[in-house]
């Protein structure tokens, strides 16, 4: 009975470790660059790359009444504040990351997303 009990002991153990293994990985391996990039003069850049982090985005609003509005993020950032007057149009210019494509406008309560189209912004309050 105790050489049964340490046969059972000895297979737990192995099929323990051999489950344990690291799997082979085939062909998902990153291929190493032919040279070693130890300077920045060493790098081979695109001539088309846009090093712009930012970008303007012209914004047009209006409204029927006058009001405040906030002219802001889709994560809350506010990147502008202003008076709105009846019948005219406020217009600026602000600077927002480039990853941005949409702005929020704010005003007496409402909050309205506003999608970026070829880098303007509008939207009239009714």
């Amino acid at each position: 009975m105790k050489t049964l009990k340490s046969l059972i002991c000895i297979l737990s153990v192995a099929l323990l470790f051999g489950a344990c293994q690291k799997p082979d990985i085939i062909n998902d391996e990153v291929e190493a660059p032919e040279t070693e990039i130890t300077e920045m003069n060493d790098l081979q850049i695109d001539k088309d790359f846009d090093w712009k982090t930012t970008k303007d985005v012209s914004v047009k609003v209006e409204g029927k009444l006058a009001a405040a509005v906030l002219i802001k993020g889709a994560d809350g950032n506010v990147y502008q504040k202003a008076m709105l007057t009846p019948g005219q149009t406020y217009e600026t210019t602000i600077t927002v990351p480039s990853y941005v494509d949409e702005i929020v406008f704010a005003s007496n309560g409402m909050s309205v997303p506003t999608p970026i189209s070829n880098n303007l912004v509008e939207y009239t309050f009714n």
